[in-house]
């Protein structure tokens, strides 16, 4: 059954991902990292937005909030075309297909945390296929850069997955009363 999108599902849409930004201003007081990346609860309200709406429309709201991080980051990018479908608008976008894993079993805080961690990894794979491609050159010589990637990108990744998961499992209860 495909679901209009009504007014309210719309605003929704909205306030997500104007939290997700406002979230991510906050973030931008801690150091980053040379090539960009650090650590955030940013994309919370992406996941709640796939939680409850679905992984589609989830998926929609990772891009557009990637737009956005592109945006709030001052448009920085390596490589134009690799760096904006990599680091942005997949990367984002495949952290709101967590909704797939959400679908599985809605009522289960687990499942939830699962989700974060799927979605976050999905994230995490797209911004270490970027680094191999584009950010290689800046691995130390006779690092690999693969390795670089994995080091650099997991260095803010894992610790922000982290806290999404010890963040979304400690909201669970309220978010899945939470209704519109």
């Amino acid at each position: 059954m495909q679901q209009s999108l009504s007014t309210k599902r719309i605003a929704f849409i909205g306030v997500s991902l104007a939290l997700a930004a406002a979230i991510e201003v906050v973030f931008m007081f801690l150091p980053s990292l040379p090539q960009g990346g650090r650590i955030s609860l940013s994309l919370i309200p992406i996941f709640i937005l796939a939680y409850k709406e679905g992984p589609w429309v989830g998926i929609l709201g990772g891009v557009i909030f990637g737009l956005i991080n592109l945006m709030l980051s001052g448009f920085q990018l390596y490589g134009v075309w690799q760096s904006l479908f990599l680091d942005y608008l997949f990367a984002f976008g495949l952290a709101g297909a967590a909704g797939f894993i959400f679908k599985m079993a809605p009522e289960n805080r687990w499942v939830f945390i699962t989700g974060i961690f799927v979605g976050s990894f999905l994230r995490f794979f797209m911004h270490f296929l970027s680094g191999v491609l584009l950010f290689g050159e800046f691995a130390p010589e006779g690092t690999p850069a693969a390795l670089y990637s994995m080091i650099y990108n997991g260095s803010y990744m894992l610790p922000s997955a982290l806290l999404m998961m010890v963040v979304g499992g400690l909201f669970f209860t309220r978010l899945k009363s939470f209704d519109y």
